[in-house]
């Protein structure tokens, strides 16, 4: 390549990284809820008037995602002025409270101060060791716990109540209509989830007449009146 040439390329490179008219003029945000957007908004901030090839989206995107409740971001920028940031969060499956703050758990274990309404389904709050982090100590311990919380919430997302483990380390659930739902391990929680579902179907008021609904084996459910 002949040396005016590559200079020339030189020149329009630099220009492209110094110059005011690539710097982002439009900004399109996905997915921020309303109790992040100055959070958010303050990161962005930090950008205007910055030409887009020296924005370092890497670098966006760490910002962001410091927030424990994001799962990830994605920004991206072009030369002419455009630029878009989407930002994806853990969705919480329970929740707890530890001393004055309540936190958010999702089903991958991660561990997130709680902002707006509360999940459905709480859990104990013994169960949760975390890490300096605020990821679940030990999600070998309640991953069963968690893998419950997300298929009741899907199936049965009007129920509310109290996730634990027995002494005998089956999971249940303690409704807030007082009946306590026996999962057994974590082995089949779909067909046991959708064996509740379709009990309640059934007998809407089971929960409230029933003291115990063992499903630990969904074939054969069996049930303890009050």
């Amino acid at each position: 390549m002949p040396l005016f040439a590559i200079a020339l390329m030189a020149v329009v490179v630099a220009g492209l990284f110094t110059s005011e008219m690539t710097k982002v003029r439009v900004l399109r945000v996905d997915g921020v809820p309303s109790w992040d957007t100055e959070r958010v908004g303050a990161i962005l901030r930090a950008y205007e008037g910055v030409p887009a090839l020296r924005i370092n989206p890497l670098q966006v995107e760490r910002q962001v995602e410091w927030h424990p409740a994001v799962s990830y971001s994605d920004f991206r920028r072009n030369i002419f002025g455009r630029a878009r940031l989407e930002v994806v969060y853990r969705r919480p499956v329970a929740w707890f409270q530890r001393g004055e703050t309540e936190f958010a758990v999702s089903v991958e274990g991660a561990v997130f101060p709680l902002v707006g309404e509360r999940p459905p389904l709480s859990v104990d709050e013994k169960l949760m060791e975390m890490r300096p982090n605020l990821s679940v100590f030990d999600t070998r311990r309640i991953g069963g716990l968690l893998d419950l919380a997300a298929k009741v919430q899907q199936k049965l997302p009007s129920l509310r109540g109290k996730l634990s483990v027995l002494a005998s380390g089956g999971l249940s659930l303690t409704v807030a209509e007082g009946a306590r739902v026996e999962f057994g391990d974590r082995e089949g929680l779909d067909e046991k989830v959708s064996k509740l579902a379709r009990s309640l179907e059934q007998s809407p008021d089971l929960l409230r007449r029933a003291r115990t609904v063992n499903l630990v084996v969904p074939e054969r459910p069996a049930v303890r009146w009050r």
